[in-house]
């Protein structure tokens, strides 16, 4: 891989920052060392593409700022950024390239974005009558601006003191550290989440997205889909789209702690964050409540059934599926419960690893039985649980990834590597395409 450092300190009518994916080159901005010294400095300005691309700024490998992804308009960290008189831009991204660019529009003015030997990014205009570079924006503003001040699930806002609060519907993870202005270790749900059936999305309006490093994105779907997409697999914490131009299109989602989050006054972006079911519609945001869909099993002991269903009582029988009678119960808990005896296997229908059809309108039959076995066998087979699996580059959970690799001929990549040569090929075959047939029957 090749990459090129842009020199700071030309002027040029245009400038590229990014990626040629087909060639595997990359350009980006490198600090000076000192002021009176070009050789290559501690900072750097670049595209990042671990997850959604967006645009870093690091002191070696540390991140100190980011501006955040390309939203259709801008990057969502600057959210006054639009084409001048004298220059504009654009953000390609394709299967070919992922680039930043900006064009002079009036070819008269000079212009160049550097990285200052400090760390400072700073867009300098030339003016002709001082015979000197003149800053013209600089990205990096406040206190906010810096990484991560305020930890997972904090956020920042500048007319606040202190500057970080927890988002709502959540609380410091570390109560006397945060009392304390130590703001690292953030923030958590106030109601946990357990992927239960009534968890939906509070919608959080004029903010900067969260840090897209690990997250996935589709640049066709809806925000219906998006929403749906990231509702099925538990470990999807938020959602948006990736492109707010025109109408919105697109679809980022986040997995695990949601990083780098800021407020704006206006022209921020609108985010939409997985809550439990009580958390929903708090003050101060709108919620929304997606479909249940393929959701996770809990584990109970066999006696925890048997106190359930009143020791598997016929009067408790709701009917026979493929593998075994099925029997309702009421936990410990208060929770509705149903479980099915097959001959080698009980398995418990609860909060997950039911049937869409069963988890949103209460009908049980063989397919849902069948529905759950299936899931249970990939689990097994691929040593990965359905929840908690994230398939980066199809944003698919485990289902929806065992089905694309059945569909290309390719179901052994899901057996678990722990395995190694003890595997007998043919069958791992067998039992890997019926585990994703079933389930997708």
């Amino acid at each position: 891989m090749a990459k090129f450092r842009l020199s700071d300190r030309h002027s040029t009518s245009r400038g590229k920052l990014g990626w040629n994916l087909v060639t595997g080159n990359e350009r980006h901005i490198t600090s000076w060392k000192s002021e009176d010294d070009p050789a290559s400095g501690e900072f750097s300005y670049s595209i990042d593409t671990r997850g959604y691309p967006q645009a870093v700024l690091k002191e070696g490998q540390e991140v100190k700022f980011w501006r955040g992804p390309w939203n259709g308009l801008r990057y969502t960290g600057s959210p006054s950024m639009t084409p001048t008189w004298f220059y504009n831009f654009t953000f390609v991204l394709n299967q070919k390239e992922i680039y930043y660019q900006y064009n002079l529009v009036d070819t008269s003015v000079f212009t160049r974005l550097v990285i200052q030997p400090n760390g400072r990014l700073e867009r300098l205009l030339w003016i002709d009558s001082k015979q000197e570079w003149n800053v013209y924006t600089t990205p990096q503003i406040d206190r906010c601006d810096q990484y991560a001040v305020c930890g997972p699930f904090g956020i920042c806002n500048i007319s606040n003191s202190p500057v970080c609060v927890c988002l709502k519907g959540f609380e410091p993870t570390s109560p006397y550290h945060w009392r304390n202005t130590d703001w690292s270790r953030g923030c958590r749900h106030t109601v946990p989440l357990d992927c239960k059936p009534g968890e939906g999305f509070n919608k959080y309006s004029n903010v900067k997205l969260p840090d897209t490093q690990g997250s996935c994105f589709n640049q066709t779907m809806t925000l219906a889909e998006c929403e749906k997409k990231c509702k099925r697999n538990c470990s999807c914490t938020a959602y948006t789209n990736s492109n707010k131009s025109g109408t919105g299109s697109g679809c980022l989602l986040w997995f695990g702690g949601l990083i780098d989050i800021r407020t704006f006054a206006e022209n921020g972006d609108t985010l939409y964050i997985r809550m439990s079911a009580s958390e929903l519609g708090i003050p101060g945001n709108e919620s929304v409540h997606a479909p249940d869909e393929d959701l996770e099993l809990p584990l109970f002991g066999l006696s925890t059934i048997l106190k359930a269903t009143n020791n598997f009582s016929i009067n408790n029988k709701l009917g026979e599926g493929g593998f075994g009678p099925v029997y309702k119960g009421v936990s410990e808990d208060g929770q509705e419960i149903a479980a099915s005896i097959p001959s080698y296997l009980i398995k418990l229908k609860a909060s997950g690893y039911m049937a869409p059809e069963y988890a949103g309108h209460g009908i049980f039959s063989i397919k849902s039985d069948v529905y759950s076995f299936g899931v249970l066998v990939l689990e097994i087979v691929c040593g990965e649980k359905n929840r908690g699996f994230v398939d980066k580059e199809h944003c698919n959970n485990l289902i929806g990834h065992a089905w694309g690799l059945h569909n290309e001929g390719r179901s052994l990549q899901l057996v678990a590597k722990c395995l190694g040569e003890s595997i007998n090929v043919s069958q791992s075959s067998i039992i890997v395409a019926a585990a994703a047939v079933v389930v997708d029957l």
